[in-house]
């Protein structure tokens, strides 16, 4: 089964533009609580607190350690799921690091960043020629 860590920015900009139900073809994505609570902060939007304090059956909330001080330019919740995504083995990790920290890269671990996302938006808008 591939294991999918999610970081609280994707989650967000999903819920956000309402598709955030695409993940769960994944099966089960897998949040750190430290990423439910950036969720839940008063400062987030509405709709992204109403979903994450009623969260689908899909998702999986788990606790991560966080001992990679590496890591501590990247904000709690992206530390978290860097950290949960190493310690299972996870298969993808969605993040909206644009540069994720060079272990990450050497680990061999799939990432789907917010740039990469921003391209292939772009690609898809694109007019198909004929």
């Amino acid at each position: 089964m591939t294991v999918v860590i999610a970081d609280s920015s994707p989650l967000d900009y999903l819920t956000l533009i309402g598709s955030v139900d695409v993940l769960q073809l994944y099966g089960v994505v897998v949040v750190p609580q430290q990423v439910i609570s950036e969720l839940i902060e008063p400062a987030a939007p509405y709709e992204v607190r109403r979903w994450a304090s009623d969260l689908p059956h899909w998702i999986e909330v788990r606790v991560a350690i966080v001992s990679d001080d590496d890591m501590m330019r990247l904000d709690p919740g992206e530390r978290a799921a860097i950290a949960l995504a190493q310690s299972v083995r996870a298969a993808l990790l969605l993040i909206d690091e644009t540069h994720p920290p060079v272990g990450l890269r050497q680990s061999g671990m799939h990432t789907v960043t917010h740039a990469a996302a921003d391209r292939l938006r772009a690609r898809r808008a694109r007019p198909r020629e004929s």
